[in-house]
């Protein structure tokens, strides 16, 4: 029996992975979720561990129920930069050119919680010059996709090695 594609499984969930956070960056922009951070951050986590896991699980049932913590590490991490890509680059076209509006309101949101933690004008507006410096797509698009990558490593580490099952080695 052939060994199964990690390459291929991992691509088919890395754009149902996009297309679910594009479809959910367009819901948080809408309806101004976006503000709610913990929301954004509590179903990304979910929608990625389900992914994975449900890839994990496709690749076992076509790899007669085996997958060593290497190969779920591999295509786990493949989803993650599939995804990442395509949601990420989205989510900047989104704010860059379909509603510029939204870099307006997250600028006004970063002074407010400046000035609730107490900072002076000078702070502030220190604080804001840096904020500037990074304001620009491709930064904003290279720090998303660290970010991206980071956190889906880690998931990407505590998935494979739950979902891992290795071959007996006398078989």
């Amino acid at each position: 029996m052939e060994k199964p594609s990690t390459a291929r499984i991992a691509l088919k969930w890395g754009i149902i992975s996009a297309i679910i956070s594009i479809v959910f960056t367009i819901v948080l922009y809408t309806f101004d979720l976006w503000k709610m951070v913990w929301i954004a951050a509590a179903f990304g986590v979910a929608v990625t561990v389900v992914i994975l896991v449900l890839a994990a699980k496709e690749f076992k049932s076509l790899n007669n129920g085996f997958m060593t913590f290497g190969e779920g590490l591999g295509m786990s991490m493949l989803i993650i930069v599939v995804s990442g890509l395509i949601s990420n680059a989205f989510n900047q076209l989104y704010v860059n050119v379909i509603d510029t509006s939204i870099k307006g309101k997250i600028t006004d949101m970063q002074e407010e919680m400046y000035v609730k933690q107490g900072l002076s004008e000078e702070q502030i507006s220190m604080a804001m010059e840096q904020l500037e410096r990074f304001n620009n797509p491709s930064m904003q698009f290279l720090f998303s996709m660290l970010g991206t990558l980071f956190f889906g490593f880690l998931l990407s580490l505590i998935i494979s090695a739950i979902m891992k099952k290795d071959r007996p080695v006398f078989e």
